[in-house]
């Protein structure tokens, strides 16, 4: 198996993104969306669509706070849309789930749970455009963060 980079002689992306939050002191919710679109122009002049950027993505999501601020809770679903003309790519929604605790003003934990529900799905940035390259089923990632000093 070979693989080869190609520049094109030009390449126009174009797109539209928004982001809506709604927070109170007890929790919060937002919506987000982006939309991507391109096309390259060959040497020869040819137009084809670009089929490896970024996958259009809706994004709701909801969390709670508790213990005086110090403890967030939610989640988010994630609608992701195949780019045009991307033969393998296809359209997934994944869930997630996210938890904060600030222990102290020097020390908090984060931890994320992405895709509960181990879709099988596959990243146009990261995938081949013949042939499907899934990514991993259900993540978790925990982070501890302490400050030092002042």
């Amino acid at each position: 198996m070979c693989f080869q980079y190609q520049n094109f002689a030009k390449a126009k992306i174009h797109g539209f993104e928004m982001e809506g939050v709604y927070d109170a002191a007890w929790g919060f919710a937002g919506l987000s969306a982006s939309f991507t679109d391109g096309h390259t122009i060959s040497y020869e002049g040819e137009r084809a669509d670009l089929v490896t950027v970024p996958s259009s993505q809706v994004t709701g999501q909801l969390g709670f706070r508790f213990l005086e601020d110090r403890l967030t809770i939610g989640g988010e679903v994630q609608y992701n849309g195949k780019p045009q003309g991307n033969a393998v790519a296809k359209d997934y929604t994944l869930v997630n789930a996210f938890a904060s605790y600030q222990a102290s003003d020097n020390f908090k934990v984060d931890f994320r749970a992405d895709n509960l529900f181990d879709v099988k799905y596959a990243n146009p940035l990261n995938a081949s455009t013949t042939s499907v390259v899934y990514e991993p089923g259900v993540t978790l990632k925990l982070a501890a963060t302490m400050r030092f000093g002042g």
